[in-house]
């Protein structure tokens, strides 16, 4: 899973441990604070580029592994 997807950042849990959740192409994955937190500009609705891992043993999600934060992509701007 070396592939980079293009998604946007849906949803904040706010259990013990903040995780945020990105929708892409190939699904949904949870974002966790070692990946966000060296990544300034991570909120709900923020576009990223993310490189995802297969979910744990016991996870159902798929991880995000690196993230980087984007502009919004042209096809979806508003005039």
């Amino acid at each position: 899973m070396n592939r980079w997807f293009d998604g946007v950042v849906t949803l904040l849990y706010e259990g013990p441990t903040k995780v945020y959740f990105v929708y892409t192409s190939d699904g949904k994955a949870a974002l966790f604070p070692r990946v966000y937190d060296r990544n300034p500009g991570v909120r709900v609705g923020a576009y990223v580029r993310v490189r995802l891992i297969p979910p744990p043993k016991y996870g159902k999600n798929k991880e995000v592994q690196d993230l980087n934060v984007i502009d919004r992509p042209v096809d979806h701007e508003v005039n």
